[in-house]
């Protein structure tokens, strides 16, 4: 965006200085108009070019005061900023709307019907949000309280409610797992206020519950930046006999006796793969939250869900392959021979966590291709 800035300021001259064209000009000749630079010259002076690029790639004043503002789709957000009686509003280099001795025109038509401007508060308000209204958005108040605003704002997809199922329920213990069918939001269980456990990668996240505990108030939250919804859980009822009975019944008639393990935690890459450490040798099920998605009978498997991405290997124990960042969650295994439970929490990273080489030379070779261009303008 900065060098497109730039390069828009060297190859284009500006158009004759006159009332219409501040009133309704571009988001540049405003911004150029601020700095100082004469709109009436055919040629802009080189020297003043040099000051412009480097103010707009050097300047870090200009990225502290840009006001970081979010949203939810199908919400609204007003800006902080009022405009009085000139004023403009653009989103990016175009300019969507203005003030004009306090009367209010849109000029952008995607906006029409959802962007306000509040004649008593003097307010720009934005109404049913679109994820694709995110973007930088500026005020330029010309008259009265003159000032340059810029906003960033960025609109979030709605936050689901979470579900809460009970998994399984011991003499001493009870475990859930709280889950959304929407990706981009973080999850949360809490115990009274006390975050026990988060996520902001899986689509389901568990909670062991010990029965000293049963008293205490428990929640699952799902929350991105813009919004959050909380399910509250009755735990007395959530790990009651009756639970332990259906959750039996919906891991299709697993062996009474199965030992419930410890979680473990297991990481993969987008496009790689994993192998479950713990194996079923004659029968058992391949679970992913609440929902079988491969079964083991007398040495065969059956594949529910996964298709070609889940195998049953020669020594018992199933790979995950293709992963993909949606594969992250909780899977168990639900063994009747031998019988035990065992369950994981899978993260899937776009690429090993830890390793940032790549970002690193991305960004290096695009300042050193920044300061080439540069460069060769002013040859």
């Amino acid at each position: 965006m900065i060098l497109d800035f730039t390069l828009q300021v060297l190859t284009s001259p500006l158009p004759p200085h006159n009332r219409s064209y501040e009133h309704r000009g571009s988001a540049e000749a405003r911004t150029l108009s601020r700095l100082g630079l004469n709109q009436s010259a055919e040629a802009i002076d080189t020297s003043k070019l040099l000051t412009v690029t480097l103010f707009v790639m050097s300047s870090s004043a200009a990225l502290t005061v840009m006001k970081d503002l979010v949203g939810s789709e199908g919400g609204s957000i007003t800006l902080p900023d009022p405009v009085g009686q000139l004023g403009f509003l653009s989103y990016g280099i175009h300019t969507i709307a203005e003030v004009d001795e306090m009367k209010f025109k849109i000029v952008e038509k995607r906006f029409n019907d959802r962007l306000f401007w509040n004649d008593k508060t003097w307010l720009f308000e934005i109404k049913g949000l679109k994820t694709n209204d995110s973007g930088e958005y500026f005020i330029d108040s010309k008259k009265g309280n003159c000032f340059f605003r810029s906003y960033k704002l960025t609109v979030y997809e709605s936050v689901p409610t979470p579900a809460v199922n009970t998994v399984n329920v011991s003499t001493d213990s009870c475990i859930l797992l709280c889950s959304v069918d929407k990706a981009e939001t973080t999850l949360l269980w809490y115990k009274d206020e006390e975050i026990l456990n988060q996520s902001s990668s899986a689509l389901s996240l568990p909670l062991t519950v010990h029965k000293q505990d049963f008293s205490s108030s428990y929640r699952c939250e799902a929350s991105n930046p813009a919004e959050h919804k909380t399910l509250h859980v009755d735990i007395t009822t959530s790990c009651s006999e009756q639970n332990n009975r259906n959750s039996t019944d919906n891991r299709d008639d697993t062996m009474e006796g199965s030992s419930h393990k410890e979680m473990k935690n297991l990481t993969g890459t987008v496009g790689g793969s994993i192998t479950l450490p713990d194996c079923t040798m004659q029968s058992g099920y391949l679970k992913f939250g609440v929902e079988t998605v491969a079964k083991v009978n007398k040495t065969a498997m059956k594949n529910e869900t996964y298709k070609e991405n889940i195998h049953w290997n020669s020594a018992a124990c199933f790979t995950l392959t293709h992963l993909q960042m949606n594969d992250s969650g909780i899977y168990y295994i639900d063994s009747k021979e031998p019988p035990f439970i065992q369950p994981y929490n899978l993260t899937v990273y776009e690429s090993p966590p830890g390793n940032n080489s790549t970002r690193i030379t991305l960004v290096i070779v695009t300042i050193i291709v920044g300061l080439i261009i540069i460069f060769c303008l002013y040859i």
